[in-house]
């Protein structure tokens, strides 16, 4: 699974590509806490 990320506007939008299974979960979930640790929440 890849994932990019990146802002449109004043949003941030997480593009996901491949499959997403109990294996690569755990990847999304620690990019979705940065992005949100970060302060971008919308």
């Amino acid at each position: 699974m890849n994932f990019t990320t990146k802002q449109v506007k004043n949003h941030t939008v997480v593009t996901l590509e491949g499959s997403l299974d109990i294996y690569s979960a755990p990847a999304l979930k620690k990019e979705l806490h940065k992005i949100i640790d970060d302060g971008l929440n919308q």
